[in-house]
């Protein structure tokens, strides 16, 4: 019988995430510094939505000023979200039911803390990742 992996056991630590009244360019420049391509997009604790680099560079390319548009703008709006103790492979099946590559990470109080994208989260999962 195999032992269930956990959320915690392969999520990157650290409360990557952007206030919803945060720039579009402060939410790029924190997915460039995480080497992410989406962000978790708050309000206070509560994960609200997602911010993903196409939809930022797109807003970029249409000639928008990203310092003068809000993170919740142009985020995908819902609860993008896992928590720590939750089984790996139904995070993975949330980022294919929600068509994502990223999910936030909450504790039990619903503070962000962490990011599990698709690789590690496959990673996890001997199994799926020969099936893809």
């Amino acid at each position: 019988m195999s032992r269930t992996v956990r959320v915690r056991e392969r999520m990157r630590p650290g409360a990557v995430a952007v206030a919803w009244h945060d720039s579009a360019e402060a939410a790029l420049e924190r997915m460039r510094t995480a080497g992410l391509d989406a962000v978790p997009v708050v309000d206070g604790p509560r994960v609200i939505g997602l911010l993903e680099r196409a939809a930022a560079s797109a807003a970029r390319r249409s000639g928008n000023w990203l310092e003068a548009v809000q993170a919740a703008s142009l985020m995908r709006h819902g609860s993008f979200a896992c928590g720590t103790a939750d089984p790996v492979e139904r995070a993975r099946a949330a980022m294919d039911r929600l068509g994502v590559g990223l999910l936030a990470v909450v504790d039990e109080g619903g503070s962000v803390v962490g990011v599990i994208g698709r690789e590690r989260a496959t990673a996890a999962l001997p199994a799926l990742a020969a099936a893809s």
